[in-house]
């Protein structure tokens, strides 16, 4: 049974080159202006193909041979565009979603559940993104995966590192004040010529002498 033709939106198994991608970007990119900008269509572009001079002008003499007339078939135009524009294009929406997808994984993690949370949503995404690749992408997708949850687990931690020194920080500062209320108190009697308590003193001897109470 003779093997079908891949049509227009098909994916092809491997890159074979086209007629088209030997053209000179300058080429490409009057085609793209002709078909995106003035809303050409196929035969409009086939018909139009010859009179663009400038851009013929740059394309070598063995490469003209591959178009008699110097026309761009309507079939070729279409299945470059759908290669080489729709179907990237399409690809770069889903990488978009892809990584939106793995990035809203670890947008709610909790600090008890952090390195559960990051090794589930990897292998969630890591099953999701595999499923339609080689091997040989699917072993790279993984290890750029594994980076991911290990830098986001590492600043995830640093992010609770930091929360935990300003409430330390704001705890001995609390401790602080506290001290200095009970020495200005203790300072008060002295000028007032009352008697220390033994807390008094403690105080006064931590907090001007750094000595621990006697």
């Amino acid at each position: 049974m003779a093997k079908r033709r891949p049509k227009t939106g098909d994916k092809r198994l491997t890159r074979q080159p086209l007629n088209i991608d030997r053209l000179p970007t300058e080429m490409h990119d009057r085609i793209l202006f002709e078909r995106t900008r003035n809303g050409r269509t196929w035969l409009e572009l086939e018909a139009l193909s010859p009179t663009f001079t400038k851009e013929w002008e740059k394309v070598a003499p063995e490469i003209q041979q591959l178009f008699p007339g110097l026309r761009l078939p309507k079939s070729n135009l279409h299945r470059w565009y759908d290669l080489r524009v729709e179907q990237v294009q399409q690809e770069s929406q889903l990488e978009v979603e892809r990584a939106r997808a793995v990035a809203e994984s670890f947008a709610h993690v909790e600090r008890g559940d952090l390195d559960a949370a990051v090794t589930n949503a990897l292998t969630d995404q890591i099953f999701a993104l595999t499923e339609n690749v080689d091997e040989r992408s699917r072993k790279a997708l993984r290890g750029d995966l594994i980076k991911l949850g290990r830098l986001l687990v590492q600043r995830k931690r640093a992010e609770i590192q930091e929360k935990q020194a300003e409430t330390e920080q704001a705890r001995v500062e609390l401790l602080k004040q506290k001290l200095d209320k009970l020495t200005n108190d203790a300072a008060k009697k002295l000028e007032k010529g009352q008697q220390l308590t033994k807390q008094d003193i403690d105080r006064i001897r931590e907090r001007t002498f750094g000595l621990p109470p006697a």
